[in-house]
């Protein structure tokens, strides 16, 4: 399961070298994939912001990804509550790109590693504004991570458990 822009992204700045421990990073992303199982509630910060009419909260998370922008978002609707981790790199900014071009190895590594096991489904697809998706779904179809890509942005979510097929 390979992401083409994604690719063409890092072969494009391999040159681009950072003393980065990705180890700690893997550990971190491993554990936000668990903490899904649990609503994240164990990494669950303070409020941050609400938004009454579309009926989302903001949380502040423990763990963070190196991202530029990351928060957990709850959705409330009639038919229950929905959560997911959200962490944007910004690639026009110094920061996000250089945590991007250390991390994203170890996401699409963790992506396919899981998509390899054989108890996970993936799918690439390009939506109309023309943002780049890699999604990840369980064997019953339950989202569990979506990474996407623009020219300005990589965004990963990870879904709670749940978010089911929504």
């Amino acid at each position: 399961m390979k992401k083409t822009i994604l690719f063409l992204l890092f072969i494009s700045l391999a040159g681009f070298s950072r003393s980065q421990d990705t180890s700690a990073f893997r550990r971190d992303l491993k554990n936000l994939i668990a903490e899904a199982q649990n609503e994240f509630t164990g990494i669950q910060g303070k409020l941050e912001y609400e938004d009454t009419l579309k009926h989302k909260k903001y949380f502040n998370p423990s763990i963070t990804l190196g991202s530029n922008d990351h928060f957990i978002q709850q959705l409330q609707d009639a038919s229950g509550t929905y959560r997911a981790m959200i962490c944007s790199y910004n690639l026009t900014e110094t920061s996000g790109l250089t945590n991007a071009i250390a991390y994203l190895p170890v996401i699409l590594d963790e992506l396919n590693t899981m998509h390899s096991s054989g108890k996970y489904k993936g799918r690439d697809y390009k939506e109309e504004n023309g943002t780049s998706v890699t999604e990840l779904t369980d064997a019953e179809g339950n989202y569990i991570m979506e990474l996407a890509s623009t020219e300005q942005a990589i965004t990963l979510r990870l879904y709670a458990k749940s978010w089911g097929k929504r």
